[in-house]
Parts: structure tokens; sequence; C-alpha cells
């Protein structure tokens, strides 16, 4: 019996609080104790001897390739979001690998239950507390002026609304959430590229809220690309330190008579979503 094989029998597996999955060289499971074969739903005999081809569950296949979060989506129960590490097997066949998963689900239940309380306190503040940025409810008290102002006069204004998407948002669901310094960062190369009379607020972690007034949608081009070039020469941190990966959407409406504050924010977060669409 090798050692590969002797660490995948007996009890050593089900000893570990953890989900683990053993691979030899060839990426087949060798083994998984019962904590991972109940987060995957599925006997621990259904999947020893697959290689991911084999196995033909492409659901399953965080357990041969890991990131470092995985969700996984579970029919009439709650999303199950496991912590991954993946290292050798000092001492085995070359390329043999031991997986460890670890349930998060409640931490990532509690981030997200934190994010919607500190969603609820920041729109009733004037002031964003880390750019000195007018808040969502000042940016709507300003719209509903600036609407009124527009109406009497007939002075043309828009919106522009930035939002610097990441893909760990789409693909595993819950947003990375910047560091300070990042949020700042990208406060002031907004705010240097505005005339003295345009305003700008911080309406959530990465999206801003720009009105223009005296503008047409159309006079927004040169704006949206030299804000595009500075966002994008930008290099974001999330509260780990680590890098992230990031993609810059505008959304942009203009005020026409008729519009009021809801319909006019709708525009722009239409504007926002095609603008999702064009580059899907």
């Amino acid at each position: 019996m090798t050692q590969l094989e002797a660490l995948c029998v007996g009890p050593m597996l089900d000893l570990c609080p953890l989900g683990v999955a053993v691979l030899d060289g060839e990426g087949r499971i060798q083994g998984v104790n019962t904590v991972l074969a109940q987060y995957s739903g599925l006997p621990a005999e259904h999947l020893l001897g697959h290689d991911r081809t084999s196995l033909g569950e492409e659901r399953l296949g965080y357990l041969f390739e890991p990131h470092e979060t995985v969700r996984l989506r579970r029919s009439g129960e709650p999303d199950l979001w496991l912590r991954c590490w993946s290292l050798p097997l000092p001492g085995q066949e070359q390329g043999a690998r031991l997986h460890y998963y670890l349930d998060i689900s409640e931490i990532v239940g509690l981030r997200r239950q934190r994010d919607r309380l500190r969603s609820q306190v920041d729109d009733l503040r004037p002031v964003d507390p880390i750019t000195g940025l007018m808040g969502r409810t000042a940016m709507l008290h300003m719209l509903e002026s600036q609407v009124t102002r527009s109406r009497r006069y007939g002075n043309p204004f828009s919106l522009i609304q930035v939002s610097l998407d990441s893909p760990y948002d789409v693909d595993e669901g819950a947003p990375t959430e910047l560091s300070e310094y990042s949020v700042r960062a990208i406060s002031g190369t907004l705010k240097d590229q505005l005339r003295w009379a345009d305003l700008i607020a911080r309406m959530e972690d990465r999206r801003f809220m720009l009105i223009l007034p005296e503008t047409h949608a159309k006079d927004t081009v040169a704006l949206v690309s030299k804000l595009r070039r500075g966002l994008r020469d930008l290099q974001l941190i999330d509260e780990d330190g680590r890098e992230i990966i990031f993609s810059v959407r505008f959304g942009v409406s203009e005020w026409v008579r008729g519009d009021d504050v809801n319909s006019l924010t709708l525009k722009v977060e239409e504007s926002l979503a095609n603008a999702a669409l064009a580059h899907a």
C-alpha cells in the first residue's frame, strides 16, 4: 500500500472537521471525507476514482480546481459558501494534492447583513465619511432642486453614474469591498475631471453619481472618456490588501421636460445596465 493509499483509508480523513479531497498525480479523486461528501450532496463512493472528465458533473468542478471561494447552489436550501485551500502532498507522486474546504456560509450571511445595515445608515448621512462627497440622500435633494430649476428655466442637465465592477461579484455573488485608500483614489480621480459647478456623490461602495448642469448627454462623451482612462490607471485593493481586477461602466441620462427625479434616475440605471450587456 502506498502512502497516498494509506492516507485515504480508515478514519484519518473523517477526523478532520473540514471537507477534504485527496487527488493523485493524474487528478483522480483517491479519497474524500464525510464532511466533503455532505457538501457535494453525493456519497463518497460516487466520487472515488474519478477525474474531472470522467465524473461528468460540471457543478463539481471545484473538487478538482478549487477557487479561493466557492458558492454551491442547493435546490430548496440556502447557498453553501466554501473557502478552499489546495496544497501539494510532500513525498508523494508528482502532482498529488490535498484540497481543504471550510464552510463560511454563516460569515457570508453576516457580511451581507452588515452591508445592508451599513447601506441603510449611509443612505441617511448627508456626507460620505470616507470621501467627504455627498451621500445618496443629499444627492437626491440636490437632484430635486436641479429638476425644479430646469422645469422653470428649461436649462439642460445630465447625470452620469459610474460603477466599478469586479468579476468576483458576478462569479461568486459576494461583492468585494474596497479599502478606504481605493475609495479615496476613485473619488479623487472623478473630482479632478469635473467643473466647479458639477456635483458628485458616492451612492454605494463603488458607485458614484455626477450631476452636470447646463450639459446635454451628447456633450458628456469626452468627459466619460477621460474618466474611463483615469479610473483604469488606478490599482484598487480590497480590505485584505489584495488587488482587485475590475471594469468600469458608465450610465448617462439627460433631463427632458416631464422627467422627475424617479424617472431620471431610472433612465441612468437603465443606461448602466445596457452598458453591462454591451460588454457581456
